[in-house]
């Protein structure tokens, strides 16, 4: 006899709705755990980056108020008072460096800004003023702490220029030539025919004739030059070549009222890098170092007997 067998294969079980609910509640129980471990080393890693940039963006700001400093200082040496609040007539030097800080996060007060002049702040050709600002800059959080020595931060920076001299007009003294008198020429004298009723003539003595005054050599009239002048290689006013140190620089003076008879024309340069001074008109200079942001402020002084007149040019590295 055949006997009719079923078989039945066995079911797979389900899991139960209550032990899914308990593992989607222990996956979010662990990401709520993770996400609290990590997100105060992310606060702190994005609030460094913040800090680092805003102490080079102090650092920039420390070094434009020294530039702009002694830059007034050139022009207005005697316009500053150690340690005095910013007065736009008598402490010019301090409200243009303390004006440039303005709105950056690095803290500059009038104590904080030095001037000197060497070897004096006379009208003299050759005399230079120095500009020293220091400014303080506090971190957010202790992480640079580490690479600054703490959270207070103290920058300085100096610069150096030219004073921009403006001539006393000097008017040189005419030297009089005395014009020799001419020496007359001896006419023969007649035989006179002896005339009783005759008048003697008188004869003219050379020595009695009038010598003409001297006349003055006419005083030169000087126009007041206008500085200006191109930087090459350069594009608008930026070099485009990224290899800045040991590039030669040609400086063309381009100023007008300038090589004018007796007017004495000076050149005084100033490459905005301490040492670069120079007296040429046409000079060329090798910058030994690269500088950042803003670059070098380049500075023309030309002078005559009419007066004074400066021009400025930034070079930067795009």
């Amino acid at each position: 006899m055949r006997s009719d067998r079923t078989v039945r294969l066995p079911l797979h079980r389900r899991p139960s709705t209550t032990s899914s609910i308990a593992s989607r509640r222990r996956s979010r129980g662990q990401a709520l755990v993770e996400l609290a471990l990590i997100t105060p080393v992310a606060v702190v890693l994005l609030a460094t980056a913040v800090d680092l940039g805003r102490l080079f963006y102090s650092r920039i700001a420390i070094v434009n108020a020294a530039r702009e400093g002694a830059f007034e200082a050139s022009i207005h040496p005697t316009s500053y008072l150690a340690g005095q609040p910013c007065d736009k007539t008598a402490n010019r030097v301090v409200c243009r460096a303390i004006n440039e800080t303005a709105g950056s996060f690095v803290t500059v007060s009038p104590s904080d800004i030095a001037m000197a002049c060497s070897p004096d702040c006379g009208n003299t050709l050759g005399n230079t003023v120095s500009v020293t600002v220091t400014g303080h800059f506090t971190l957010l959080t202790p992480v640079l702490a580490v690479f600054t020595g703490g959270t207070n931060v103290t920058f300085s920076e100096s610069v150096t220029m030219r004073l921009a001299v403006s001539p006393t007009a000097v008017v040189p003294t005419p030297t009089p030539t005395a014009t020799p008198s001419p020496s007359p020429t001896p006419t023969a004298t007649p035989t006179p025919t002896l005339d009783p009723s005759a008048t003697p003539t008188p004869t003219p003595d050379p020595a009695a004739t009038p010598t003409p005054a001297p006349t003055p050599s006419p005083t030169p009239n000087c126009p007041v030059p206008v500085a200006a002048f191109s930087v090459t290689p350069t594009t608008g006013s930026h070099y485009q070549n990224r290899n800045f140190p040991g590039t030669t620089f040609e400086f063309t003076d381009a100023s007008t009222n300038t090589n004018l008879p007796g007017c004495q024309t000076v050149w005084s340069w100033n490459f905005g890098d301490g040492p670069g001074v120079s007296s040429d008109q046409n000079p060329t200079y090798v910058y030994g170092a690269k500088n950042s942001d803003p670059g070098f402020l380049v500075q023309l002084v030309v002078s005559n007997l009419g007066g004074s007149s400066t021009a400025t040019f930034r070079l930067r590295v795009s």
